[in-house]
Parts: structure tokens; sequence; C-alpha cells
């Protein structure tokens, strides 16, 4: 059985919006941050479906697209305001979530968290994440 790209885009999404949203939300420490670097890494990947399926890693593609959009945001947002950045959002509690490995988490540079988003979505392997340290 055969489906359309809108189907295929559909189940890629379903399966990789949690995982990318999660890793950018490690990185981040900011929610809001990361579900709007999400939606629009996700919106770039359906109007350009054609490539992204094809791209030997998908998954890595939409993640990379959302941290340099988080990025650009970022930048956008320190060219306007010279005050301080807003305060990281607090976690939403989470039963599933070790509260002292997110405190270590976010005691970490945000190259650290976004290594580590990286590696555990298996964007990034292991073995390279080892030499760049």
């Amino acid at each position: 059985m055969t489906v359309g790209p809108s189907e295929a885009f559909a189940l890629f999404y379903k399966s990789n919006s949690g995982p990318v949203f999660r890793a950018l939300l490690a990185g981040t420490l900011n929610r809001t941050a990361a579900e709007d670097a999400t939606a629009e890494a996700f919106t770039r990947a359906f109007a350009h479906w054609e490539t992204v399926a094809v791209h030997p890693n998908p998954r890595a593609w939409v993640l990379r697209v959302a941290w340099n959009y988080y990025r650009s945001s970022w930048r956008k947002w320190e060219s306007r305001w010279s005050a301080s950045p807003p305060e990281p959002t607090p976690p939403i509690p989470d039963p599933l979530v070790d509260p002292d490995l997110v405190a270590a988490i976010r005691s970490l540079p945000q190259g650290q968290r976004e290594v580590i988003g990286l590696v555990a979505l298996g964007c990034w392997p292991w073995s390279r994440w080892r030499a760049a340290g």
C-alpha cells in the first residue's frame, strides 16, 4: 500500500513532532520558543516535503531548521532589546521525567543542551559527539 505525500507527512509529523519539541525544550528552556520553532520547522518541512522526504535523516533536517529558526528569532529579539532575556518558563510537572535530570540539564550551557537533544534523538551519532567534546 502506497500513501500520498500528505499522508506521509502526517505520519512523519505524528511520530516526530513530540521528540523534536522535547529536544528544543531541553535546549531552550522556553516552552513558547520551543513550540514556535517546532511549528515553524514542520511548516517548512511540509512546504518542501518532496526534498525532506528523501533526505537521509528527515527528523534531523526538521530539528536543524527548528534550531536555526530559534537562533534567528533570538538574534532578532536581541537586536530590538537591550534588556535581559526573559526567564525560562517553569517546567510542567511530568511524572515520567526525573526532576533531578531536568535540573542538571538546565544547569548546562545552551550548546551542551542542544547536543543532548541531538544525541537523544539519534540525529547526531554518539561517536561524533565524543569527538567534538
